[in-house]
Order: structure tokens, then C-alpha cells, then sequence
């Protein structure tokens, strides 16, 4: 029973780091798609007029 509850919170613990290593990714990339529609906002007059 012991082995069995160690694997579960070995589980646990996986998933737990799993889902916030997801969390990051999705935040940088929301960060990396805002940041690129603020830039083609700024940029895209200039390159239409030049």
C-alpha cells in the first residue's frame, strides 16, 4: 500500500509540474502574440506610407 501511495503522489507531483509548465508556455505565448500585434499595430502606418 505504501508503494501505491508513493506512485500517486509521484503522480501528482508530475501532473501538478506538468499543468504549471503549461501554464508558462501558454503565458509567454499570449505575451509573444500581444507584443506582436502591439509592434505590427506601430509599424504597419510606416511601412504603408513608405
Amino acid at each position: 500500500m505504501l508503494r501505491r501511495l508513493c506512485f500517486w503522489a509521484l503522480f501528482a507531483v508530475l501532473l501538478f509540474v506538468a499543468w504549471r509548465l503549461a501554464g508558462v508556455l501558454m503565458d509567454m505565448v499570449m505575451l509573444v502574440v500581444i507584443l506582436a500585434a502591439l509592434a505590427a499595430c506601430r509599424y504597419w502606418p510606416f511601412k504603408s506610407k513608405s
